[in-house]
Order: C-alpha cells, then sequence, then structure tokens
C-alpha cells in the first residue's frame, strides 16, 4: 500500500466515523420523529403549556431531508387551536419564520397534525414552534433523556431545552420576538411538547 493510499483510507476510516457520530443524519423515511433524540414520552407530568406563548425546540438535521407533516399528540383537550411552525436559527435563537405550517384544533384529544407540506431543511439548526389559543396537554418529550445545546445560564445546574417568549395568538410572527425565556428540566416545572415532523 502506497502512503497515498493509506491516506485515502485512513480519511475514509474518519468520515465513516464522523457519519457514525452524526446518527441522526440515518432518520428513517417515512416516519415522524421529535425534535430532541428521544426513544420516550414524559407522562408523569400535568404540566399545560401557557395560551399566548410561543415555543421553541431545537431540531438538528444532519442531512438533507423533506418535512411533508408536522403534528403533536393531545392528551387532555382544552377548547382552542395552535399554530404550528418551522423557524431559522441564528446564534442558537429562532430568527426568521421558514414555514408558519397551519393550525390544528386542540378541542379534542389524540393525534393532531398538518398535512400537505413539502419543506426541504439543510443540514442544519432549525426551530420547531407551537403557540396555542388554549390550555390543553399536549404529549411531552421526557427531560430525562434531553441534552441541551443552548447551554445553562449562571446559577442553573442543568442547560435549557427551548425557548418560550409571549405572543398574541394568531399567524406566527416573520420574524421570531426577542426577550425569550430559557426553559430548564426537572427540577423545573416546564416540558417541552413532543412535536412530531414526518420526514418524506
Amino acid at each position: 500500500m502506497t502512503i497515498a493510499t493509506g491516506q485515502q483510507a485512513l480519511a475514509a476510516d474518519f468520515h465513516s466515523l464522523a457519519q457514525l457520530a452524526n446518527w441522526m443524519s440515518y432518520r428513517k423515511t417515512g416516519r415522524y420523529h421529535l425534535p430532541l433524540p428521544v426513544d420516550s414520552l414524559w407522562s408523569g407530568a400535568t404540566y399545560a403549556p401557557v395560551a399566548n406563548r410561543l415555543y421553541a425546540i431545537p431540531f438538528l438535521t444532519y442531512k438533507s431531508i423533506t418535512i411533508s407533516k408536522i403534528g403533536i399528540y393531545i392528551n387532555t383537550l382544552s377548547a382552542g387551536s395552535a399554530h404550528l411552525g418551522i423557524y431559522n436559527d441564528s446564534g442558537i435563537l429562532p430568527s426568521s419564520l421558514l414555514s408558519d405550517c397551519g393550525t390544528i384544533d386542540t378541542g379534542s384529544t389524540g393525534w393532531k397534525e398538518v398535512t400537505g407540506l413539502n419543506l426541504a431543511l439543510s443540514e442544519k439548526l432549525y426551530w420547531l414552534t407551537i403557540l396555542f389559543s388554549a390550555t390543553p396537554i399536549p404529549a411531552l418529550q421526557d427531560p430525562s433523556q434531553m441534552f441541551s445545546i443552548i447551554g445553562a445560564a449562571a446559577g442553573n445546574s442543568r442547560g435549557s431545552v427551548m425557548y418560550y417568549v409571549s405572543q398574541t395568538y394568531g399567524a406566527l410572527p416573520s420574524t421570531f420576538p426577542g426577550g425569550a425565556t430559557d426553559v430548564y428540566p426537572p427540577p423545573g416545572t416546564m416540558y417541552p411538547p413532543a412535536i412530531g415532523v414526518y420526514i418524506a
């Protein structure tokens, strides 16, 4: 084996290891996927989202994908609706609106989704968002299995897992509002809504 051939083989090995490290690049198509890589949902909390509050959860993509549906499971109904959307990122903060995907009804329980989407996402960070007009209890992501890309502010022992900001219910704003608040896992009292996106 020549030195050049050996270098090529070594480069290929490092590329393969990088692909394995970025295991989320292997998300299966034809399935729903949550923002954070967890394999279970939180069922022990009775936390209800606050109406007129826009929640944003980070969603990392490691290859180009196409989203055709977005939805969430409503465990406990509350008459009203919710807007689902996706924002671009700027400095680990939601920035410009990529898509106001549409609304779901929260006045009954079960899986609620918006279909007919054709959203091309590239290899980077996005933010899945939801804005409620009422106070249903949706499926929530298990806080014991979360990781943080936002980090922790001084005085917090765990990293923030999402943001929220006050926002009057309606169409999602073209730019994510300023003054977002960090949300920390337990022993706090807030848990990320388990928004699922369907990779076509």
